[in-house]
């Protein structure tokens, strides 16, 4: 249940670029170093949606979870781009 349609867009076209981007990465081993952070973020970025989402619907305990695993995941992707630079 989406507390409006834009939330549902958003969440929608993240997951079709997410799910592009991973088969891309299977496609081009050689950039899979590259491109698997970037995943992480999108998908970080979808969890923090979707946190917002559920905030907005009220459910507390919900969006207290997942904006809690999209923190996760974005702060793990900057950690494996750095990583990756250094």
């Amino acid at each position: 249940m989406y507390y409006n349609t834009k939330f549902k867009i958003i969440n929608i076209t993240i997951s079709i670029i997410t799910i592009l981007t991973a088969i891309f990465s299977v496609l081009k081993p050689n950039l899979r170093m590259i491109i698997m952070p970037i995943v992480l973020m999108l998908l970080g970025i979808q969890q923090l949606i979707m946190g917002i989402n559920s905030f907005k619907l009220n459910k507390k305990k919900e969006y207290t979870l997942l904006i809690g695993v999209g923190i996760f995941l974005f702060l793990c992707s900057i950690v494996s781009i750095k990583l990756i630079n250094s």
